[in-house]
């Protein structure tokens, strides 16, 4: 979708700052490619959902700029084709097969990250990246499911839906805000008893939140995302996103299991937060 060159002033808004700031980095001549090559360069990126953004960033684009409609067209078709195709494949990714790691393999990274805790309470930190990583074994949430989650104080603090709490008296954990909440409403999930006992002794007590900073305030997304990497590049080289644990977790319970029963299909779709469809088509990896 080559067009006479011109210089792009980008969108005064946030997110397409961001995209196109992405898409620049991917393919720094974009505005002059090929539908062909803006296509490979947003494949590369892992995420469906922002492939999704990019090509729709780039459409908005060309219209802004009076590209003809054939043309934008065109690049919807394709985009469509790309999106379905990756929907319906279950071959890993170039990036996949980089850092695929096993679930054997994450365990032993969270094996070695409580060894250099050592039962030394100063060592809080590598503790609390030993808990994190196990509970994102278990239930592979994204990195949302993981910042800010409130300790709660009393009973009355669950009723309050706008946020996500840890109930200590029961070891219960009560996700209310994630991505597919409209549709599945309110999670509960108990974490491995011992490994939270231990963490609620050692945590610092003047934060409100289950996990937190070095500074003591709430993790955001980015910031559980971005530790992680640093946690895996440093113990096995690879770059493993939250993504990548369910993706991970979802083939191996799937393929592991083979044909599952109802129940299991509920019990990942719970989890994964998304259709049996979805967590087959998508997650599920060969």
């Amino acid at each position: 979708m080559a067009e006479e060159k011109k210089e792009l002033k980008p969108q005064t808004k946030a997110n397409e700052l961001a995209n196109y700031r992405r898409l620049t980095r991917l393919l720094p001549n974009w505005m002059d490619a090929s539908d062909d090559e803006i296509i490979k360069a947003i494949q590369t990126v892992e995420s469906l959902h922002s492939q999704k953004l990019l090509s729709y960033y780039v459409i908005k684009h060309f219209l802004e700029k009076g590209a003809p409609r054939k043309a934008i067209q065109d690049f919807r078709d394709s985009v469509s084709k790309l999106v379905a195709n990756n929907y319906k494949s279950q071959e890993k990714t170039d990036n996949e097969k980089d850092n695929w790691l096993t679930t054997a393999q994450l365990s032993e990274v969270a094996d070695k990250l409580y060894g250099e805790y050592g039962g030394n309470p100063k060592n809080w930190m590598k503790l609390q990246q030993s808990v994190i990583l196990r509970i994102l074994i278990e239930y592979p949430y994204r990195s949302q499911g993981i910042a800010d989650i409130y300790m709660s104080e009393k009973p009355e603090d669950l009723e309050n839906t706008r946020v996500n709490w840890y109930d200590p008296s029961t070891n219960t954990f009560y996700m209310n805000q994630y991505k597919t909440s409209k549709t599945y409403g309110q999670l509960k999930y108990q974490f491995p008893e011992d490994m939270m006992n231990e963490w609620l002794e050692v945590r610092p007590k003047e934060s409100r939140f289950l996990f937190m900073t070095n500074m003591k305030t709430p993790m955001s997304s980015h910031y559980v995302t971005q530790m992680l990497s640093k946690i895996f590049l440093q113990h096995t080289g690879k770059n493993v996103s939250t993504t990548m644990i369910r993706h991970i977790r979802a083939s191996d319970i799937a393929n592991h299991q083979g044909r599952l029963t109802n129940a299991e299909k509920k019990f990942l779709e719970e989890i994964f937060q998304h259709s049996p469809e979805t967590n087959d088509n998508v997650y599920r990896k060969l």
